[in-house]
């Protein structure tokens, strides 16, 4: 969902928007870090992209380079978690937005949907390289002088390995924002629940953990630690959710390791911190596939499909 804007350094970002509405050429952007605000996150160690450039109308191409030692997506088994490609795809969106969009940067982005499907031979963390070339596509633009909401769909290349993924961003001002959420915009959140065995969710402390002991059979309570870094909202972030998920499936499978190389989700509404949370996994039979969903107050939040083998489907 939306990712709290960090305005320790309050940059401007000019708009850049032509008279036709497409983005106006900018020149190559080359800096040792890309500043966090603009990709919404508060520590330079989490920044993921170094550059970007304007390759075509509404195309472009960002230079990511991933951590030797990621803090918010944990290697395991020899591999990056898959969930790094979400990650990139969704910092790679956001800077776009703000540098050549021109969208400001107190604005808030609603991740309504996204979906990757990388192969094994991507995540070696003792890969050749941890730099990845990442081609963002931006269609159904909307909006009037700024976008409201795109599409992206992106490439993503490390080496000679190649990812593939897409989704669908909402951009919304403050002033709509705060329509929007009313006295949930000043939520906190309250005291969370404890957090089920590390092992049983292959992560390694009991901060990263998001899931509570089973309420039933692969069915959990969302709880986050206070301090985790993805807890930066007045209410549980995408990014975060998508973690919950993978722990889940996780879970649900007593997988040794369960690499998502197959991930669809669609956001419904927020995740509030306001009442619990109900994640619930369903492995599927005959396959590696898992289906999570979330919810809360009998409502949905969020759907997702994941897979542990490549689909050459697509889906």
């Amino acid at each position: 969902m939306t990712q709290r804007t960090f305005l320790q350094n309050r940059t401007h970002v000019p708009g850049t928007k032509s008279s036709t509405g497409q983005p106006r050429r900018i020149p190559h952007q080359r800096r040792p870090t890309v500043d966090p605000a603009l990709v919404h996150r508060p520590v330079a160690h989490d920044v993921l992209p170094t550059a970007w450039r304007q390759v075509a109308d509404s195309r472009f191409q960002v230079d990511v380079r991933w951590p030797e030692e990621p803090r918010l997506f944990r290697p395991d088994d020899g591999l990056h978690s898959p969930l790094i490609i979400a990650e990139t795809m969704r910092q790679s969106a956001i800077l776009l937005t703000h540098t050549a969009f021109g969208v400001p940067l107190d604005h808030r982005f609603v991740l309504q949907d996204l979906r990757y499907t990388v192969g094994r031979d991507f995540l070696p963390v003792n890969g050749p390289t941890n730099d990845v070339a990442v081609e963002v596509a931006c269609s159904a633009i909307r909006g009037g002088r700024r976008p409201t909401a795109m599409h992206c769909r992106v490439t993503l290349r490390r080496g000679t390995a190649r990812a593939e993924g897409e989704g669908e961003l909402g951009i919304t001002s403050p002033a709509a924002y705060r329509r929007i959420r009313g006295e949930r915009a000043t939520a906190e959140l309250p005291h969370q629940p404890r957090p089920v065995a590390p092992g049983t969710v292959r992560c390694a402390t009991a901060e990263q953990v998001l899931l509570a002991p089973p309420a039933a059979e692969n069915r959990w309570q969302l709880r986050v630690d206070p301090h985790h870094p993805d807890l930066t909202n007045d209410h549980f972030p995408g990014i975060l959710l998508m973690e919950a998920c993978r722990q889940a499936a996780c879970a649900a499978t007593a997988s040794e390791a369960f690499h998502p190389l197959v991930f669809s989700v669609r956001f419904l509404r927020y995740a509030e911190f306001s009442t619990p949370c109900w994640v619930e996994a369903r492995p599927q039979q005959g396959s590696s596939d898992v289906l999570v969903t979330c919810h809360q107050d009998g409502e949905p939040v969020f759907l997702a499909h994941m897979a542990m083998e490549e689909d050459p489907a697509g889906r």
